[in-house]
């Protein structure tokens, strides 16, 4: 009963960050076309990202971005293979489901849109912009983090 208590929470945690992910986006859509200047370190600007993390990769080809789309489905998959046999292990997958859930949320953009919606742009000492980003990457982000440091906690 407890596993399936377990697994129920990380089910929520997944659908929640998918649902807050895609109500984001679906106003960045609506609302951000110029850029919205929210304060000196904060604001926000409609971009669809074609390639991976920071536009890395980015290519115009069509052929090429559905490789590379292709490819991240095939590293969501292994890594929906892995969160299961951590589960099965008893080991946590708080990590591993902020990825899946950020993952599955971008790879439906790239079916939808044809590139990543992304509208966060955070500005480092009100000098140097960080990059655009969305609520998805930050969970991408968060969960490797924590894939990281409960991996070490397990060696």
């Amino acid at each position: 009963m407890k596993r399936l208590h377990q697994l129920a929470s990380y089910s929520i945690l997944g659908v929640l960050i998918f649902v807050v992910d895609r109500i984001t986006k679906s106003y960045a859509l609506e609302h951000f076309g110029q850029t919205s200047v929210a304060a000196s370190w904060l604001s926000f600007d409609l971009t669809f990202n074609r390639g991976i993390s920071w536009g890395m990769l980015h290519s115009d080809d069509g052929m090429f971005f559905w490789l590379v789309t292709a490819i991240i489905g095939i590293i969501a998959l292994i890594l929906l293979v892995y969160t299961f046999m951590q589960f099965k292990r008893g080991h946590p997958i708080i990590g591993e489901t902020l990825v899946l859930a950020g993952a599955v949320s971008n790879i439906l953009d790239r079916m939808l849109y044809g590139g990543v919606v992304d509208f966060i742009i955070i500005t480092l000492f009100n000098v140097v912009p960080f990059g655009v980003f969305n609520i998805a990457d930050v969970c991408i982000v968060a969960g490797v983090g924590l894939m990281v440091i409960t991996g070490y906690r397990h060696l």
